[in-house]
């Protein structure tokens, strides 16, 4: 009994062991199962993981590619724009060649007609100065304008001082005046102890006659003299250089120089006479230097202009040999820093035969010269004639308001009037040759009938003035 019970019990336990080995397995083996799960799902996330970078991977390449296209584009677009840009430009330039082109063609044409321009005119003009020639043998000055001339002086003058008297140019402007100035004047030899003692008149007249046997020179103011024309034909032939060593711009600038009365005169007052003298005065006239283009001129380029004739005009009378060997005994010539002078010694005609000059008995009284300004107010193309003689009227009547200023500032007497109560004190050229009456002059008179040299307005100032010019 005892042994079937230890039996029994063997068998129980060993039955629960194997139970437990069983379940021991069993959690082996779901564990192992478990643990392949686990593995699967590890293999699957891997997996995924794997599908996700690789899909990650393409989305990457296909950003790329879009981009690379984007970039692709982008370039073709500006390939294209500069291509557009290029075609642009080369239209640009066809077209600005064309242009150049057109303007060549056109300026081919224009140079086409002013050469045919030229070549009639010159034709004309060698035909003009032929039939000139054979119908009067004359000097080259009747065959040049008066423009050629004044060219030719200005050309001479630039040259001398090196300064071009350019107009001022008004191409791209619409405002235009004019200046011009004369000056009459009578030639000193300058004393050596200064202006002072400087009362030995040049006769210029005579000088230019002997350079140039010209008919102005060698006649005006003879004939109311009572005299012949001069004549030095002999004498100069007498000279192997007979022309002086002038140049042809110096003959015509002489020979076109005016002559200037300084006395008073009147025509058909005697019966017997052509001309009949009110005031006498020093039988030499004036020579009188003009300056070139007025158009648009500065004052600093006239001065100069005029200050440089003057100096050409003297250097041109140095050329005459006695006009040196009197320079070299009496003193340079010049002009008087008087207006008038009441102890001038003047030479007795002609003054070519002797050595030393023969002086008139008696000193004489004259005035020396005076400026004449021209002026045009400045003005457009376009203004009515009414208005530029209105402005004119106003300018002039300006001038008239400040003449008894100028009169106690740039007009000289003589010296026999510094002291002398008896004598005008201001202008003498005024006082006894009557061409500068103060406010004498209507301007209201311009535009209408006229004004000429003379006054058209009485001068009561005038009256009670003495001088003994005036009582002879």
């Amino acid at each position: 009994m005892a042994i079937t019970k230890i039996k029994s019990k063997r068998n129980k336990s060993s039955k629960i062991n194997d139970d437990k080995k069983k379940k021991k397995k069993r959690s082996t083996l779901s564990r192992s199962k478990s643990s392949d799960d686990n593995d699967d799902k590890k293999k699957k996330k891997k997996r995924s993981t794997l599908s996700r970078s690789k899909s990650s991977k393409i989305n990457d390449d296909k950003k790329k590619k879009k981009k690379r296209s984007t970039l692709s584009r982008s370039k073709s677009s500006k390939i294209n724009d500069d291509k557009k840009k290029k075609k642009k430009r080369s239209t640009l330039s066809r077209s600005k060649s064309s242009k150049i082109n057109d303007d060549k063609k056109k300026k081919k044409k224009r140079s086409t007609l002013t050469d045919d321009k030229k070549k009639k005119k010159k034709r004309s003009t060698l035909t003009d100065d032929k039939k000139k020639k054979k119908k009067k043998k004359t000097i080259s000055k009747i065959l040049v304008n008066n423009n050629y001339k004044n060219d030719l002086m200005k050309n001479e003058i630039c040259k001398q001082i090196g300064i071009w008297f350019v107009d001022i140019d008004t191409s791209d402007k619409t405002i235009y005046w004019g200046l011009g100035v004369e000056h009459e004047m009578q030639l000193f030899h300058k004393s050596s102890n200064g202006m002072k003692n400087t009362n030995i008149m040049f006769n210029s007249q005579e000088s230019t006659c002997f350079l140039t046997n010209e008919h102005e020179s060698c006649c005006k103011g003879n004939i109311l003299n009572g005299k012949k024309c001069n004549d030095f034909t002999k004498e100069v032939k007498s000279y192997k250089n007979k022309d002086f060593g002038l140049t042809d711009e110096e003959k015509l600038f002489i020979e076109n120089t005016q002559w200037e009365l300084s006395g008073r005169q009147v025509q058909g007052c005697e019966k017997n006479k052509k001309y009949t003298q009110i005031i006498k005065r020093v039988p030499i006239l004036m020579p009188e230097i003009i300056t070139t283009n007025f158009t648009n001129r500065t004052l600093d380029s006239i001065w100069k202009e005029l200050v440089k004739l003057e100096d050409k005009y003297i250097s041109i009378q140095m050329k005459n040999p006695h006009t040196k060997q009197k320079v070299k005994k009496y003193g340079k010539l010049c002009t008087h820093l008087c207006g008038s002078h009441s102890e001038i010694l003047v030479p007795e005609e002609p003054t070519i035969y002797s050595k030393d000059y023969i002086f008139k008995k008696d000193k004489m009284t004259d005035y020396l010269g005076s400026y004449h300004i021209t002026i045009t107010l400045p003005h457009t193309k376009d203004i009515l004639t009414s208005e530029f003689v209105k402005m004119h009227q106003n300018m002039a009547q300006q001038i008239q308001w400040l003449e008894p200023l100028l009169l106690t500032s740039f007009f000289s007497s003589t010296q026999e009037a510094v002291g002398n109560n008896k004598e005008p004190k201001g202008s003498y050229r005024v006082m006894t040759i009557g061409w500068g009456n103060f406010g004498g002059s209507n301007v209201r008179k311009m535009g209408n009938i006229g004004l000429d040299r003379g006054s058209n307005i009485q001068t009561p100032w005038r009256k009670g003035l003495n001088s003994k010019e005036l009582k002879n």
